[in-house]
């Protein structure tokens, strides 16, 4: 049982992890164009549409259907770890793709 958990929380850290590479793709698509209020609160909507179709669909797969706070603090761990690992150099890739 707790191996079950562990085996799902590391999942979650990654689906987190995930969830932040699609927000710096939202922020290079942002910083690449001049975009107005109304564009940005569009892509504000459909980046949590995106995040809570993820969370839903991960927590159908790893748990059926069943969300819990390990969970919740997974994709926050993921999400953080990504933001102070990564985020940098992706987000630079995302801004060369979208410069070509």
């Amino acid at each position: 049982m707790v191996v079950e958990q562990v085996y799902i929380f590391l999942w979650s850290v990654l689906i987190g992890a995930i969830m932040g590479v699609v927000f710096d793709f939202f922020r290079a698509l942002r910083r690449k164009g001049n975009t107005r209020n109304i564009v940005v609160y569009l892509q504000d909507i459909v980046f949590w549409l995106i995040v809570a179709v993820i969370i839903i669909t991960s927590s159908f797969i790893l748990n059926n259907g069943d969300l819990r706070g390990y969970m919740l603090i997974g994709y926050l761990l993921g999400a953080l770890l990504y933001m102070l690992l990564f985020s940098y150099y992706i987000k630079g890739a995302f801004s060369l793709i979208l410069d070509i």
